[in-house]
């Protein structure tokens, strides 16, 4: 049987295989079973979307109980606190899902998994006015930031910068090279002259976290702004991360996927014990270095089929790694390490996701998601739902991902490979489904759309007709 998926257009083919390869399996790999082998402090201003490595967390909060974890759909559709609007718009019909029309004929559930993984990548792509909104955004804050300190540079990270961005996300920037250094005396004066020109509104200037920022939203496009003066490590951060994601196709997709899948459940502020972008970022990346397949042949070849690999993911982090003892690595090629070696063991919160940060091996990134144990709940209840029986037709990333109407609001694009096959079944990029033998219903539906009544009776006789020659010929055949 021959398995041909949608392809990602922005995947190109970088050893190890990429993500659109074909000679998919039917079933999902079990590479999680190699782990037996980003995250500012709760103190800290609010920065789930940023790429910045947050800085070491002193303060260890109050661990949480193993049980307090709500699982999807008890949620509500509102996001999390402190900017998470994702959830905005409140809960849709599954029905009306924006990606999963190409996927629902297709038996293999991994497969169906992949292109609905793909589909919903597509949409979450940022339209030509979305972008050109956000840039419009940037250059308005810039103007402000040069008419203050006209030998600044302003740049934008995290997120942004990487276009790893929901529709909700907001801005990360920060001014260098002001030459002073009262960092809290530029975040107010910045303060009081964007409000002065009318250019934010909501401001808040959060002088006593690890890095000071301003926070606001810009006035005309409503995208709310981050912005630190001196903090060298974001866009530090964003060239990383950005470089592991030229390196690694696939990494793009998931992270998409899992930013929607964290926020659904208020798990992606880092500060309420989240999992930040740059810290979700690092485990994604350790999780294909260490990924199984690129081991089986020793030619370091990726398993190419995304919901092969989302459920791997949820299965490494859900239940197969031991949190208590080790920890994560993305540096070089990825590892797993004793936390006990590094001193990362953490009395009160032992569960705690240990992960070092690439651009400072002493940095803990994952030392402020203080809400570990309802990460690792989350991670094993997706794993359950994504590997339970799947009926004929039914939308497995729903299972993970709850439909809201900010999702189903943005356009489907256009297919760039118009044909998904999977054993007798070919799809169409409308999602028409269409059998490879003879006539069917949806031929018979297709060829009656402009017949008239008696064209159409005339139309079904014959096919009927047709359907009981063959019928014959196969019985007689056998005997």
């Amino acid at each position: 049987m021959v398995h041909t998926y949608v392809r990602l257009p922005s995947f190109t083919a970088p050893p190890p295989r990429a993500a659109n390869g074909s000679g998919l399996p039917p079933a999902a790999s079990n590479g999680a079973d190699r782990s037996t082998a980003g995250g500012t402090a709760p103190g800290d201003a609010p920065d789930s979307d940023s790429d910045s490595p947050p800085a070491p967390s002193r303060a260890d909060p109050e661990p949480e109980s193993d049980d307090d974890f709500i699982p999807i759909g008890d949620g509500g559709g509102q996001g999390g606190a402190g900017g998470g609007d994702a959830g905005q718009g409140g809960e849709v019909d599954e029905s009306a899902l924006p990606w999963s029309s190409a996927s629902r004929h297709i038996r293999s559930q991994c497969l169906r998994l992949h292109n609905e993984i793909v589909e919903l990548y597509q949409v979450l792509q940022p339209s030509e006015a979305e972008a050109a909104t956000r840039a419009g955004a940037v250059d308005r804050v810039t103007q402000v930031v040069k008419s203050l300190w006209p030998n600044s540079k302003a740049a934008v990270f995290g997120s942004y910068a990487t276009r790893l961005y929901l529709p909700t996300s907001d801005i990360d920037m920060v001014v260098l090279d002001v030459g002073t250094t009262e960092i809290v005396s530029c975040l107010k004066t910045l303060g009081r002259k964007l409000v002065e020109d009318k250019i934010a509104e909501d401001l808040q200037v959060i002088a006593k976290a690890r890095v000071p920022i301003v926070k606001f939203k810009e006035r005309t496009s409503g995208i709310p702004f981050d912005i630190s003066f001196e903090a060298q490590s974001g866009p530090a951060a964003a060239a990383h991360v950005q470089e592991r994601l030229n390196q690694w196709p696939p990494l793009r997709p998931l992270i998409m996927v899992l930013k929607i899948f964290l926020r659904q459940r208020h798990l992606h502020e880092v500060y309420l014990g989240g999992l930040g972008s740059y810290g979700l970022t690092m485990l994604v990346t350790t999780f294909l270095q260490m990924h199984r397949s690129r081991f089986v042949d020793r030619r370091g070849e990726l398993e190419p089929c995304l919901g092969t690999l989302l459920i791997d993911f949820f299965r490494l982090y859900g239940r197969s790694l031991n949190s208590h003892e080790v920890g994560i690595s993305s540096v070089d090629a990825g590892c797993f390490f004793p936390k006990r070696a590094k001193g990362w063991i953490m009395q009160n919160r032992p569960h705690h996701l240990a992960i070092q940060d690439p651009l400072n091996s002493e940095n803990d990134v994952g030392r402020g998601s203080f809400m570990s144990a309802k990460l690792r709940h989350a991670f094993d209840y997706a794993y359950q739902g994504l590997t339970a029986p799947c009926a004929p037709g039914e939308r497995v990333l729903s299972r993970a991902i709850r439909a809201e109407a900010w999702l189903n609001e943005r356009a489907v694009p256009p297919w760039p490979v118009p044909v998904v096959e999977d054993g007798d079944t070919q799809v169409s990029s409308k999602g028409h489904g269409k059998r490879r033998r003879g006539s069917s219903k949806n031929q018979d539906s297709a060829e009656e759309g402009e017949l008239t009544p008696d064209e159409r009776d005339r139309t079904r006789k014959r096919h009927r007709s047709e359907r009981s020659s063959r019928h014959k010929v196969s019985r007689s055949g056998r005997r």
